[in-house]
């Protein structure tokens, strides 16, 4: 585990991730969770096609335990929407 994500919970009152699929911003809202900080997702955009693709269920629970418990989510255009609120739901 790399002690500088600890060192950035830790020492932030909040932290801003860019993304919510990569091992690294996965790890990042764990340790908000464990730490109790708040987290905010930021990300570009989502392709059309990925709403109604079917997706890895372990992958899929990672993603959504991610989403779920952001505190605020900024993605742009209704397929983020649709997406994320898959995600959630």
């Amino acid at each position: 585990m790399s002690y500088g994500l600890i060192n950035i919970v830790k020492n932030n009152d909040i932290i801003v991730i860019g993304g919510y699929e990569q091992p690294t911003y996965i790890l990042l809202s764990l340790l908000c969770r464990f730490y109790n900080k708040p987290y905010i997702i930021i990300f570009d955009g989502i392709s059309p096609k990925k709403v109604d693709e079917a997706e890895n269920p372990a992958k899929f629970l990672l993603k959504s335990l991610v989403i779920k418990h952001a505190n605020s989510i900024f993605g742009n255009g209704s397929i983020s929407k649709m997406y994320l609120w898959k995600g959630i739901n």
